[in-house]
């Protein structure tokens, strides 16, 4: 019987020591990205380093969050393959309240924080600087009131 596309990929993403070689590729590639992301904190804080090479560990942790917040949502999205999981709703919970899945939940939800906080402050940022700029080329310009 051929498997479904949503237990496919549960059994790729699943741990497993007996996986095919998709779900060996897969967890090898994970753990990989966890242990360089280690690596790449412990390098940031060498500020000469971190300063010279800014812009790759920006780029580097935009690609680790998104690879790390794909494979979240396909594991709760495919969990329900799983007999222990396969209610809908209460299945995704059970298994979103799992040690591996609040890891993974957590250390999503902080990086995103963290992302829209930047992009927040560098909006309100830009914001300022226009109005300030604005403000200094047209000193005889008042705003309508």
């Amino acid at each position: 019987m051929e498997q479904s596309f949503k237990n496919k990929i549960f059994g790729i993403l699943e741990i497993s020591s007996t996986g095919n070689w998709a779900n060996k590729f897969v967890n090898i590639f994970l753990m990989s990205l966890i242990s360089l992301n280690l690596f790449a904190v412990i390098l940031e804080t060498i500020e000469p380093l971190a300063d010279k090479n800014e812009k790759f560990f920006y780029f580097f942790e935009v690609f680790s969050v998104s690879v790390f917040t794909i494979e979240y949502l396909l594991r709760l999205w495919s969990c329900t393959t799983h007999p222990k999981y396969e209610n809908a709703l209460t299945g995704r919970i059970r298994f979103a309240i799992t040690p591996l899945a609040i890891i993974g939940i957590v250390f999503v939800i902080i990086e995103l924080t963290t992302f829209t906080f930047i992009l927040i402050f560098l909006g309100v940022a830009g914001i300022i600087v226009s109005v300030t700029t604005w403000s200094s080329l047209t000193p005889g310009i008042s705003s309508p009131d």
